[in-house]
This record gives structure tokens, C-alpha cells and sequence, in this order.
């Protein structure tokens, strides 16, 4: 596996090519999402090698630590779906599709709604997973900023290292977008909540969106600052347990 760039080399093609430190911003993001596309192409071409040679689903699926369905329904193509390759272990099928936010409690909204102004204040054209794990801390309340609390991560900190990994931007951007990172963490929360068969998506989710992301930077501020992402899990479903499965107002000891 040699032959895979390290972060070095990614930096130096991508600090070569790109004069404005936003311009590399740009630059890294369209690299990442190279990156995961070409990926994901590769365990395609060796999954239908696999295939053709008579491996079965089953096989597969267990070399991948998913299920025979999952590895199924990932790598046959549907008419009109986006393939969308198994991510955690024995997760089911996709939890039902809904329009964005539609299901989120209101201090997951909040949290968005944070994560919107943090990103503005550091002058950085998109929202990512740092922003919504700046949101989870300034909203104070609910499962993600009490597991967060109990794991010693302050906005402080958080803060802190996202400006010395990214640094901070010229000056407020008037119209924000999602990262894809971010839109993957939503996409988790949705179903982590979906999962668990609560009725709407609560901080607590939108953390655990954060940890089966798992490749943005607030999952690896996380790690950073001590908090191992198993451990952050393992936090936030304590105290999800303890919680009611309630979709109305979140308490700070619940979502």
C-alpha cells in the first residue's frame, strides 16, 4: 500500500497548485471527494472480481464486517440509486428518505443554526462537521453537549484547534453551504435516530452522526483532545438509554 499518497504529499500538490489559502481550501475538499469516489470505484472492480470468481454475498459481505444483505443491496445496481457502500456493522437497509431537517427536534436545529453562525465567525465558506461540533457545545444543552461535558471537550478547545489546523477566513461569507462531510453527518444522524425508533433527530443523534462519519475534522478533534470515538459512542448511547423517546422539547439530560 505504498503506493497511496500521504497527507505530506496531498499537502504539498495542493499547496503547489492553489496561490490563496481558501483557493487550497477549495482545492482539499475537491481532493477528499476525488479521493472517496475513486475508492469507492475500487472496492467495486474487486467486489464484481469477487462475484464473477463465485464468491458469494455472504463471503463478501464478511470481509467487508457487513451483513449479506447489506453487501447485496450496496453492489447491485438499482435503477435511479446512487450506490451507497455499507458503513458500520450490521447497520440495516437505509432508514427512509426525508427532506432535510424535516425530522430534527428543535435543539438539533439549533445546533444548526450555531453551527451556521461559528462558521461565519471564523470566516470559513462552509459548514462543516467542526461547525456542528462548535454547535453542540455553544448550544449547551441535550444528550450531545452533556456527553461532550462528561468527555472534558469545551468550545474553547474545539475552537482553538480548528484554528490552528484550518485557520480562520478573511471575513464573513453571506451565503454558507453544507460540506459534504456535514451532509454525511446528517445523513447518519437520520439514521441513527431511525435505528433506534425515535421519532425525531436530537443532538445526541447529530453527535453520533459525528462519530460514524468518523474522517471529518471533528471527528479527529475529537481524538485530538482525548476523547476516543468508540468512547464518545459508547457516552452518548448511555445516555440516549436513559432518556425518554420523547420528540418534544429537548432537556438538557435528554434528547
Amino acid at each position: 500500500m505504498d503506493a497511496l499518497p500521504s497527507v505530506d504529499q496531498l499537502v504539498y500538490a495542493v499547496e503547489s497548485a492553489n496561490d490563496t489559502d481558501l483557493e487550497r481550501v477549495r482545492a482539499a475538499v475537491s481532493v477528499a471527494e476525488a479521493l472517496g469516489s475513486r475508492g469507492d470505484a475500487l472496492v467495486t472492480h474487486f467486489v464484481q472480481s469477487a462475484r464473477a470468481a463465485g464468491c458469494s454475498w455472504s463471503e463478501i459481505g464478511g470481509e467487508m464486517g457487513v451483513s449479506k444483505q447489506a453487501a447485496q443491496q450496496a453492489f447491485v445496481a438499482q435503477p435511479g440509486r446512487r450506490r451507497r457502500f455499507p458503513r458500520a456493522p450490521g447497520r440495516p437497509a437505509g432508514a427512509p428518505r426525508v427532506r432535510p431537517f424535516e425530522r430534527f427536534a428543535g435543539g438539533a436545529r439549533a445546533v444548526v443554526t450555531l453551527a451556521r453562525q461559528e462558521a461565519r465567525d471564523l470566516g470559513h465558506p462552509r459548514i462543516g462537521t467542526e461547525h456542528l461540533l462548535l454547535g453542540l457545545l455553544s448550544h449547551g444543552e441535550g444528550v450531545g453537549a452533556v456527553a461532550l461535558d462528561r468527555l472534558g471537550i469545551d468550545a474553547d478547545g474545539v475552537r482553538r484547534r480548528i484554528e490552528e489546523i484550518v485557520g480562520t477566513g478573511p471575513g464573513s461569507v453571506a451565503r454558507l453551504t453544507l460540506s459534504p462531510r456535514a451532509k454525511e453527518v446528517f445523513a447518519e444522524a437520520v439514521r441513527e435516530a431511525h435505528e433506534m425508533d425515535r421519532h425525531r433527530v436530537g443532538t445526541g443523534h447529530i453527535l453520533l452522526g459525528i462519530v460514524d462519519e468518523g474522517a471529518g475534522l471533528a471527528a479527529r478533534i475529537l481524538v485530538d483532545l482525548g476523547a476516543e470515538l468508540p468512547r464518545v459512542r459508547e457516552t452518548v448511547l448511555e445516555l440516549l438509554r436513559a432518556s425518554p423517546g420523547s420528540s418534544g422539547p429537548e432537556r438538557p439530560a435528554s434528547d
